[in-house]
Parts: C-alpha cells; structure tokens; sequence
C-alpha cells in the first residue's frame, strides 16, 4: 500500500512540471512572435558571487530605429559562454526594446526545459511504481 501514495505524488507532482513546462515554453514562443531579429555584441560581463564565481554577457545592439541598446542576459555561466567582441544574433520585443534575449536555443528554451525532463523522469517513476505493483 505504500506505493499508491508515491504513483499519486510522483504523477501529480509529475503533471503538474508538464504544465509548467508547457506555460514557459509558450511564453517564449510568444516572446518569438512578438520579437524583431538584431545583430548584437557581447561588450562585457556582470558577475555573481554564489556558490563561485558565474558570469552573464552585458550585450549592445542597434535597432532598426537606430536606437542603440544594451542588455544583460539572464543565464549566468562559468566559465563564460562569450567571449568580448563576439558577434551574436538577438531577439528584442517589438515595443519593449530593452526586453532582449541572445537567440541561442539553448538559452531561449532552457526552463521548459529542465521542467519537461522533470515531468518525464517524475512520469517515468509514477509508472514503473504502478506496474512493479500492479503486473
């Protein structure tokens, strides 16, 4: 009997990283269709000081409008991912300008992610509890 509780929690909990991932994953997708495409370049690095030390690209580019912007990605890594100079392409929302994200995969993706392969390893587990119990 004390399986039932764990293939309740695990599918539940399981579930629940499924529809989180699938939110995020359509708010980047919405931030995608909302986006203009732009050349940028990495000008520098801001620091956190956690567990070590991880960096985040500081990133400049011009509008269409001319307009120049800087931003500073939200995925801080160690060592760092650019290095300065480095071309990059970037997407940067239609009316908020200083709403820009480096447009790598990887980084756009990353949260649905994590949250997806949660969902199916917490699935994963829910099933095999049900059929080690059941069959």
């Amino acid at each position: 009997m004390e399986e039932i509780p764990g293939i309740f929690v695990c599918g539940a909990v399981g579930l629940i990283s499924l529809g989180v991932s699938f939110f995020c994953w359509q708010r980047v997708n919405q931030f995608l269709s909302e986006s203009l495409p732009a050349a940028g370049e990495i000008i520098g690095f801001e620091e956190s000081h956690g567990d070590g030390i991880t960096y985040a690209p500081r990133v400049k580019f011009t509008t269409r409008e001319g307009r120049r912007i800087e931003f500073t990605d939200s995925v801080f890594s160690n060592p760092p991912g650019y290095k300065i100079g480095d071309r990059i392409r970037i997407f940067h929302h239609r009316r908020d300008l200083e709403d820009a994200r480096i447009a790598k995969t990887s980084r756009l993706y990353f949260l649905p992610g994590i949250f997806l392969l949660f969902a199916l390893a917490l699935l994963a587990s829910a099933l095999a509890i049900a059929v080690s119990k059941f069959f």
